[in-house]
């Protein structure tokens, strides 16, 4: 991480691996994360943010009670025989940006994600994940008759898509298609809330939102 004038950033990465005590347990995971910002002037800055992983996992499954207890490193054979996974590949951006006016502060940003979801098990599942969306809020504080009042309003969007494949699971790898499907997931939301304090620790609060 590190600051140069209006510019300032952060990045971290770490990787990790582990045998697992049972058999069939064996995975490993890297990822990354970082943002970096700039200033424009006191009252206006924006940062952009940055995310990635990458997850490779077997899965043991659940055995009998006499197996745990005599056998205790065995993986169920289904898992094994079929190669029982939970993959994951995910890469996120976003951004945030902040403007200060005089009594009002505006924060609004997006985001956007591709996740890939690679899930071998009682069939071959291959899910992939778009998201995207974005807010925005503005919050005032001024006094208004002697008395200190707060307003926040905003909204959000959360949008995206699935597409869900499913494929006879042959070890591992994928057969013949059984499943298609793509869903469209849409989410709004916008809201309003005032805060009018009649005495400094006491406030009237009304507050209406919109999903």
């Amino acid at each position: 991480g590190g600051a140069n004038g209006p510019w300032d950033g952060f990045v971290t990465a770490s990787t990790q691996a582990a045998e697992g005590f049972r058999d069939h347990s064996f995975g490993q995971a890297t990822r990354i994360s970082g943002n970096v910002g700039y200033q424009f002037s006191p009252d206006f800055e924006t940062r952009f943010y940055l995310n990635a992983n990458e997850v490779r996992q077997r899965i043991p499954g659940s055995v009998t009670k006499t197996s745990a207890l005599t056998t205790p490193e065995a993986a169920a054979p289904i898992n094994v025989l079929a190669d029982w996974q939970r993959n994951i590949d995910t890469v996120r951006i976003a951004n945030k940006s902040t403007i200060r006016l005089d009594n009002t502060i505006i924060d609004f940003g997006a985001f956007g994600v591709d996740r890939h979801l690679m899930h071998p098990i009682f069939q071959w599942l291959d899910y992939r994940y778009k998201d995207y969306g974005g807010f925005a809020k503005v919050t005032d504080e001024r006094i208004i008759g002697g008395f200190r009042n707060r307003f926040v309003a905003g909204f959000n969007i959360l949008n995206g898509t699935i597409d869900a494949q499913q494929f006879v699971n042959i070890g591992g790898f994928k057969g013949a298609p059984t499943s298609s499907l793509l869903q469209k997931p849409e989410n709004y939301s916008a809201y309003a809330e005032n805060s009018f304090y009649v005495v400094p620790s006491v406030a009237f609060i009304a507050g209406t939102q919109y999903l």
